[in-house]
């Protein structure tokens, strides 16, 4: 799976595919029930998503009688991290810890979580760089230069 694929998946098939991940090869029709659980969208509107992330290879069908049968082909853990660490990519790297920070400081982290949080931060204490360089296009007119 390239990354280009996974970093496509819109805000609305990410509700789908986080769906598909947690029910165990779901029909359409059992897809459709959840997804109305969370969104008030219409039947087609959630096939026409199914028939992207299709498109995009994040998911394969197998029909079963009258029934398609989805299954991801991305794993969840996968998707996830590719997609966070795209973010990355499209901003200056000297506001990495700004942005991390803010994300620890905004999200509901569990203990065991943030212990293994430290830890990476303690291990990495030693090797990092004083200051990160500035990567972005222009860097000699950088605003944070």
């Amino acid at each position: 799976m390239s990354e280009k694929e996974i970093n496509s998946i819109s805000s609305s098939e990410w509700v789908v595919m986080r769906i598909i991940w947690s029910l165990e090869k779901p029909t359409t029709n059992e897809i459709i029930k959840a997804v109305k659980n969370k969104k008030d969208w219409s039947e087609s509107t959630i096939k026409t998503l199914l028939s992207r992330l299709v498109k995009k290879n994040l998911l394969s069908t197998n029909k079963v009688s009258r029934q398609f049968i989805y299954q991801p082909e991305v794993e969840e853990s996968e998707a996830m991290n590719s997609s966070a660490l795209s973010l990355f990519d499209n901003m200056c790297a000297m506001k990495n810890g700004q942005v991390i920070s803010n994300i620890i400081n905004n999200t509901e982290i569990s203990k065991s979580d943030l212990k293994e949080i430290k830890s990476l931060i303690d291990s990495k204490l030693d090797s990092a760089p004083e200051m990160v360089k500035c990567d972005c296009i222009n860097s000699n007119e950088c605003s944070h230069n």
